[in-house]
């Protein structure tokens, strides 16, 4: 992945520096260099930006009021010979802040850790659970459960492979599912979206299982599949 980048500077001498600075940095693609920011919000509305190299005085309008305008600006480095905007650069929340002359390295340290921010991978949701069974705990896979059911003070888990009976409430297993996966369709009942097979009269099936949507769940329930019918 590369970071889209521009150049907002109004010295010929600056936009050359950072020009060939980026060009030497292979995550880093120029897009385009100005002389003003007054022309920049156009740009941004029809481009993909992910990087803005910003200068402070820029003539007509100030490099900080143009980044102060911006509802949703990509990342941003400032560049600019004056110290005394530092402060208000990060509560603008620039992510660096280089000041003139400044050397490559100090440039590549700048990018780096901006490009580290924009590709780092999120965690993976834990895909499993444990659930305590008679005596000892038993880990199920959230890929491998197809339903709930409440069975009394027990729940009944219901997997590709086998049922499993614990002592446990509704609410202390969705804590451990994700909710974009599962959802409750009835006081005694929680299926799997992925499980379900079909969807007739208020009843969802799954294998063999014909399981009742109430009342009180329903509007969530075709709510949560409104997105995914075609």
């Amino acid at each position: 992945m590369k970071l889209r980048c521009l150049i907002i500077e109004d010295e010929p001498p600056a936009q050359e520096k950072l020009a060939g600075f980026i060009d030497e940095v292979p995550f880093l693609d120029l897009q385009q260099v100005f002389a003003s920011a007054v022309s920049v919000p156009a740009y941004l509305r029809e481009h993909t930006v992910d990087l803005l190299f910003l200068d402070i005085q820029l003539g007509l309008l100030n490099g900080m009021d143009f980044l102060a305008s911006l509802s949703a600006p990509p990342k941003v480095i400032i560049t600019t010979a004056y110290a005394s905007y530092a402060l208000r650069g990060y509560e603008l929340s620039v992510s660096d802040y280089l000041l003139k002359p400044y050397s490559f390295e100090r440039f590549y340290q700048a990018v780096t850790k901006v490009y580290q921010t924009v590709t780092v991978v999120p965690k993976p949701e834990e895909s499993y659970l444990f659930v305590r069974t008679e005596n000892r705990l038993e880990k199920i896979s959230h890929s491998d459960i197809l339903y709930v059911e409440g069975m009394k003070d027990y729940l009944k888990i219901v997997t590709t492979e086998k049922s499993i009976l614990s002592l446990m409430s509704f609410k202390q297993l969705l804590t451990g599912l994700p909710a974009s996966g599962f959802i409750r369709v009835h006081h005694s009942f929680v299926v799997c979206l992925e499980s379900i097979q079909s969807v007739e009269r208020d009843r969802i099936r799954i294998g063999d299982k014909l399981i009742p949507i109430s009342q009180s769940h329903r509007e969530a329930f075709y709510q949560q599949i409104k997105n995914r019918l075609v």
